[in-house]
């Protein structure tokens, strides 16, 4: 494998491969290489994903994650098991009484309430969104407010394709959007963001292995692809945005 070379990095980032045994060293704004060390440290040792080895205030180092990233959408049955199953290892990694973003004044105590600030999240919305914001929340806040305890979970925050590097088993990388919030609101970003058919996002949930998650994960369906699709819009990515916008229209009919 050749060292010292870059790869993909986003906007805010910029990665590269160097070293032997390799290493992959990202380079970025403090507060989101802050986030991702504080990942990587409570998620050493689980194969889970990239071993923390040094950082600095802009910069991290891990053991690089020599794998491929595949169309999700594609998934086989076994494959897609094995997914849910790892996402539900990493959410068993922290059982919460509270959670929220880092962002956010102060945690909360139920998923009600978690659902609500996420909501808030999304202001300010565009006149045009707000039936279908109004729409998303009312489909949410019934089924969330379940009185589980110590219902938070450690959540990834982005999983999308190009997070999930296979070795041939899925290990997740760029963690720096992890919070404590609702388990079912990771797997729902996972079914929209990747456009997952019903049967696969069945045999994810059934490696998940809990019963209660696939209408908790219907419920966030609209609300995280609005969410995402207001990122967008924001960031300038009109044919992005409209494409999430409308997945979130439709599921409010599923």
């Amino acid at each position: 494998m050749p060292s010292d070379r870059s790869l993909r990095g986003g906007g805010r980032f910029r990665i590269s491969v160097t070293g032997e045994p390799a290493l992959a060293v990202k380079t970025g704004p403090a507060d989101a290489i802050g986030r991702e060390v504080s990942a990587l440290a409570r998620l050493a040792g689980t194969g889970l994903a990239p071993d923390l080895v040094r950082h600095t205030l802009d910069t991290v180092a891990m053991t690089f994650v020599d794998g491929p990233v595949r169309r999700l959408s594609t998934l086989t049955p076994a494959d897609a098991r094995t997914l849910g199953g790892r996402i539900r290892s990493i959410h068993e990694l922290d059982r919460a009484t509270t959670g929220g973003r880092h962002v956010w004044a102060r945690p909360v105590a139920s998923l009600d309430d978690y659902a609500r600030a996420r909501q808030e999240d999304l202001e300010p919305v565009p006149d045009d969104l707000r039936p279908l914001a109004t729409a998303a929340a009312d489909r949410l806040r019934p089924v969330v407010a379940d009185g589980v305890e110590a219902p938070f979970r450690f959540l990834h925050g982005d999983l999308v394709a190009a997070n999930i590097l296979w070795t041939p088993v899925p290990v997740l990388v760029d963690w720096e959007f992890w919070r404590t919030g609702d388990p079912a609101e990771d797997l729902a970003y996972l079914a929209v963001m990747n456009g997952l058919p019903d049967a696969v996002m069945d045999a994810v949930l059934a490696g998940y292995g809990d019963s209660a998650m696939h209408a908790r994960t219907e419920a966030w369906r609209a609300a995280c692809a609005l969410d995402a699709g207001l990122w967008y819009r924001r960031s300038g990515d009109r044919d992005g945005a409209d494409r999430l916008i409308a997945v979130a229209r439709a599921s409010l009919d599923r």
